[in-house]
């Protein structure tokens, strides 16, 4: 809070300032949760703890910044000595600071307002300094001295304490670390750096890998079990040097040690999002954790960002996944603020990015995050007609999006794909729907030779292309499209927005061009596969694509389909076929040649060489 009273300093202001909180009071927790007014003290506490409890379970390690020192006082002068040092490898902090804050308590101030005479976390100095960690072990000591004497309100030196701040100076303003130098007598962390995985087929196992810390000097007795992960699943835990599974157990810890946890889930066939934690409470100290995990089973993990204000066009998307058979979450980013981190996407094997139509799009923090996620291999659908009328060329533009030059907001009345594309072929759209014509912004994007113009306008002449897909060298796939979405109207397929979503994501999360068919003559493989399935999503019909080892030529083969339930409903091949590669048709019908609704199958290949599975989706 800020305000004028007796202990409002230039100092509070400027830190005030940097968060754009004034005294109404305005509270912001963490650089992103803002409280604006308060209710009555036991109310509003309970939300800020609620915040702050959510913003503890977005950590997924113990912080890489280590602080130690504390306060002096020497006759009028208390001085605040702080060592941060970078106790991790692979990390780097360039654009952060140290903030310094000598805080007290038990104040008197007659009369404060609402008769409030009673103070306590007074800010008496708080004072910041630019400071880079970027190697492991590096140490950097920081003072600041405060003169006690000349303020409105006395101090009192008894009454003093200090607290160090390492955060980001921009951006989000996160917190790396902070501390208040007192030692703990009891203190446990739970410490899973990846917290959701993907079973795209079901029926199988994923495991989270972590530890237990015990970071105190007194030993702990930690009780642990599992909750949530509804259904039929079996879920448990493994304790290192254990080989036993447990829902249950009671971890005893001794004064900072670190003990492995692993965490087995085993699904079924059920198209869904499981979620449940790892439940973590201290027998000694009462403490509580709770680590949440997610599992996408029967779908790969995609994250829908909604970063176009209060419009509605994200359930354009979100009806386009679901028609495909994907699951994912989903982040409301509002106007002009920064969107998810690179650390918030990084479990996820693509990204859809839409800015609707507004101005307010990418920040230079999303693009920084962006860059990172697909360094790593992600994927990324951005759907902007405003991405390079408010950022203009980049590297990011160029190397990530693969866009050489463009005319920004070029419009687009009609457009056609390209024919033999693995997402615009066959698609056409004479007319694009623009819900009123302020709202035709798109932009004419040139690839750069390594890309691929995947849709052109038909009008206004000249032809242009208005989205581009590109296949980075580390095999991460991005695609562009400037039309927003809404455009595409709901023609008949393949002429419509859900077939374009649909068709989109399936090529980022690794659908094969045409031309990657197999071609007739190849050596047999070493092992049997289904290779792909094309059309996929289909109507009516698609084409299963196999390949078959010499081994499995020598024994049985079986090419069934099942539904997401797993439920058998048409056999394609039960028997011996020759070694190399081969395609079945699939009418979409099931074995007493009824049609079969609309929805998510799996392509199920069994042969001496194991089993194997592709997700099909059927569109009516």
């Amino acid at each position: 809070m800020s305000g004028t009273d007796p202990f409002n300093t230039p100092e509070t202001a400027a830190r005030s300032a940097r968060y754009g909180v004034n005294g109404i009071p305005h509270v912001m927790i963490d650089g992103r949760h803002e409280f604006v007014g308060a209710d009555v003290c036991p109310n509003q506490k309970e939300s800020y703890r609620v915040a702050i409890e959510n913003q503890i379970q977005n950590w997924t390690y113990l912080s890489p910044v280590d602080i130690t020192g504390g306060l002096t006082v020497n006759g009028n002068q208390a001085t605040v000595t702080a060592r941060f040092r970078l106790v991790d490898d692979g990390v780097q902090f360039t654009n952060h600071q140290a903030v310094l804050f000598i805080i007290e308590n038990d104040v008197t101030w007659c009369c404060g307002y609402g008769g409030v005479s009673h103070w306590d976390e007074v800010v008496r100095m708080v004072r910041w300094r630019n400071l880079s960690l970027t190697e492991q072990g590096q140490e950097v000591e920081i003072q600041e001295t405060l003169t006690i004497g000349g303020q409105g309100v006395p101090i009192n030196p008894a009454n003093l304490h200090a607290i160090a701040v390492y955060e980001q100076i921009g951006g989000l303003k996160e917190t790396i670390q902070a501390t208040d130098f007192s030692p703990f007598d009891n203190f446990f962390v739970p410490v899973f750096t990846d917290r959701l995985e993907a079973l795209p087929q079901g029926n199988g196992s994923v495991f989270f890998s972590g530890s237990v810390h015990n970071v105190a000097g007194n030993p702990d007795l930690v009780d642990l079990s599992i909750s949530g992960f509804a259904g039929n699943w079996a879920v448990e835990f493994q304790i290192e040097g254990d080989p036993n599974w447990y829902t249950e157990y009671t971890l005893p810890l001794a004064a900072n040690e670190v003990v492995d946890v692993t965490i087995r889930v085993q699904t079924d066939s059920e198209l869904r999002i499981g979620e449940g934690s790892l439940v973590a409470d201290s027998q000694t100290s009462g403490q509580h954790h709770e680590v949440g995990f997610q599992v996408f089973n029967g779908s790969p993990a995609i994250l829908m960002v909604d970063d176009d204000g209060t419009s509605p066009y994200e359930t354009e998307f979100t009806t386009a996944l679901t028609a495909g058979g994907y699951l994912y979450n989903m982040v409301n980013v509002a106007a002009g603020q920064a969107g998810p981190t690179a650390q918030d996407m990084a479990q996820y094997d693509a990204v859809i990015w839409q800015t609707g139509f507004g101005v307010a799009t990418l920040t230079p923090e999303d693009i920084e995050a962006l860059t990172t996620y697909i360094d790593n291999g992600g994927g990324l659908f951005l759907q902007s007609m405003d991405y390079l009328t408010v950022n203009g060329p980049s590297p990011f533009t160029q190397n990530y999006l693969g866009v050489a030059s463009y005319q920004s907001n070029a419009k687009a009345d009609g457009a056609n794909g390209v024919s033999g594309d693995p997402i615009t072929d066959g698609m056409s759209f004479p007319v694009l729907q623009w819900p009123a014509p302020a709202y035709n912004k798109a932009d004419v994007v040139n690839p750069i030779p390594e890309a691929e113009a995947i849709l052109y306008r038909t009008t206004p002449a000249p032809a242009g292309p208005i989205a581009v897909r590109y296949e980075l060298p580390n095999g991460a796939r991005t695609v562009f499209n400037t039309v927003l979405l809404t455009a595409f109207g709901d023609g008949p397929n393949p002429n419509n927005k859900t077939e374009m979503v649909i068709r989109t994501m399936n090529w980022i999360l690794g659908g094969d061009d045409p031309s990657d068919a197999p071609e007739a003559g190849l050596p047999a493989p070493n092992v049997s596969q289904i290779m792909a399935a094309s059309p996929n999503p289909f109507s009516p019909s698609t084409e299963l694509r196999f390949a078959l080892s010499n081994s499995a030529s020598q024994e049985p083969v079986s090419l069934v389909v099942v539904d997401a339930s797993g439920r058998q409903i048409r056999t394609l091949v039960n028997g011996r076929m020759d070694a190399g590669y081969h395609q079945v048709a699939w009418d979409g019908r099931d074995d007493s040649g009824r049609d079969t609704p609309s929805g998510l199958y799996f392509a199920v290949l069994r042969s001496a060489d194991g089993s194997t599975s592709s997700k099909l989706t059927r569109l009516e």
